[in-house]
């Protein structure tokens, strides 16, 4: 199926995707982050965190339920719909820390809440869920096994992501996911990922460019393709027809591919707060 997207003329493929995103409503959405520190060892080279550390945008430390409640609500102002409550991979097992600040941000916004938390057990999702969570944002990353390893060779396994996804929808909550384009995988397995997005249908899609940032070991590579992101977004679009389509180049020159077809899910990011004095 996923084939037959890609062997579309490109004008028809483009042309297609904006009819169907154009009859959806926008959707902005923004994280929380909880926990800045993560699990995940060695750590991911491509981590955008890392960046975030070196910039003193983040200083590895837990946020207070204050702290993700004011984020929440300037999301709020901002006209975001949903909010991604945030960590690093943490295990399996999801700290009670995390289910109050879904619980905070529920009780106290108009804001769906989802969680973006890497995977973790059947029963940290259900505890999720009863603590008001709205839906689980797990990306597979890449459709891949031996493109996975390569850009996440620490914590939880590609089949872990599955497992959870599959957990989630059982006990009810949205889904969202997606994956990356631009780590070296081929045509033949970005449509096997655009097809395994079909074949799961969930709530929201998100399937974005790899864009190398500082200070990560991954500084030095190439960026994605971006006709070739363009094209599997489209072809996702035409995939999962009732799902957000959702993207992360609201500019740049990224942003003009992102026309082509027309996403209606864009993210929000609220200020960023200056660093914490040592002391």
């Amino acid at each position: 199926m996923a084939e037959n997207f890609f062997a579309l003329p490109e004008e028809e493929l483009f042309a297609r995707a904006r009819e169907i995103n154009g009859r959806k409503k926008p959707v902005g959405a923004g994280p929380s982050i909880a926990e800045e520190r993560c699990h995940t060892s060695p750590p991911c080279p491509h981590c955008k965190w890392e960046f975030f550390k070196a910039k003193g945008i983040q200083q590895g430390r837990a946020h207070t339920l204050e702290e993700t409640l004011e984020n929440a609500k300037a999301l709020e102002a901002m006209g975001a719909d949903r909010t991604f409550v945030a960590t690093g991979w943490l295990g399996y097992e999801v700290p009670r820390e995390v289910m109050a600040h879904v619980e905070n941000i529920r009780n106290n916004t108009s804001l769906d809440v989802y969680a973006l938390i890497g995977a973790v057990s059947k029963n940290s999702l259900a505890e999720l869920k009863a603590a008001g969570l709205t839906g689980y944002l797990c990306g597979i990353e890449s459709p891949s096994e031996r493109v996975y390893r390569t850009f996440r060779p620490g914590g939880d396994s590609l089949e872990d992501r599955r497992r959870a996804l599959r957990d989630a929808r059982d006990l009810g909550l949205k889904l969202w996911s997606g994956f990356l384009i631009g780590f070296g995988e081929t045509d033949e397995e970005i449509a096997a990922g655009i097809a395994e997005m079909g074949e799961l249908q969930p709530e929201s899609v998100s399937i974005l460019p790899f864009i190398p940032v500082p200070f990560t070991p991954m500084r030095v590579s190439n960026p994605a393709n971006p006709w070739i992101w363009a094209k599997a977004a489209a072809a996702g679009t035409l995939a999962c027809p009732g799902s957000d389509i959702f993207s992360d180049q609201g500019q740049g020159m990224y942003a003009a591919y992102g026309e082509l077809f027309a996403p209606n899910g864009a993210y929000v990011f609220p200020f960023r707060r200056p660093p914490v004095p040592a002391g």
